[in-house]
């Protein structure tokens, strides 16, 4: 089962073990995809879903985790700027105690370090500027969604809850960045 949800995979289709991180994200975010593998979609100014469409998706996965508060797994949320402002954050802070290790990614403020239930990480990485991302796996599932900041407040995004690609994910943003957090 294993070897076919691996060779099914998008990570497979593409040869992304040959690729660099932000070469995967552009890849994936530049396709036209509706399917079982991921699917594209805009959201912002003018279209079907508002930009706060994206927050929905990080509350609900931050609620999931709260929910099963000892299912272990790891998580990197990454966007421009980290503050405690941001609804991941506040949302993070009511989640109890929870098994999840959970990473913010991005420039930030000295307000971020006071949050509970995560560990932000201070990358001034220009790409950061224009793409969004959240990644989680855990024990059961995984999920990835990837948004570019376009003209007028409009995204393009691409998600997947293909288990293998999600995992190729996280294990090349943690080796591309020398991060020592590792799956497990």
């Amino acid at each position: 089962r294993k070897l076919a949800e691996r060779k099914d995979s998008l990570w497979e289709k593409l040869n992304c073990s040959e690729k660099l991180f932000w070469e995967i994200v552009g890849s994936l975010n530049g396709r036209n995809t509706s399917g079982l593998d991921g699917e594209s979609f805009d959201a912002g100014a003018g279209q079907n879903l508002s930009e706060f469409f994206i927050d929905q998706i990080n509350e609900l996965i931050i609620k999931e985790i709260a929910r099963s508060p000892q299912r272990r797994g790891i998580m990197y949320y990454g966007t421009r700027n980290l503050s405690a402002s941001l609804p991941v954050v506040k949302n993070l802070n009511t989640a109890g105690t929870i098994a999840t290790k959970v990473f913010l990614v991005g420039e930030t403020d000295k307000s971020v370090w006071e949050i509970k239930n995560a560990l932000p990480l201070m990358l001034d990485d220009p790409r950061l500027k224009e793409v969004f991302f959240t990644f989680i796996i855990n024990e059961d599932t995984a999920y990835a969604l990837i948004c570019k900041e376009n003209w007028g407040a409009t995204y393009s995004c691409f998600h997947t809850a293909d288990p293998v690609l999600v995992e190729g994910l996280i294990s090349k943003f943690q080796t591309e960045y020398s991060l020592q957090e590792q799956l497990g």
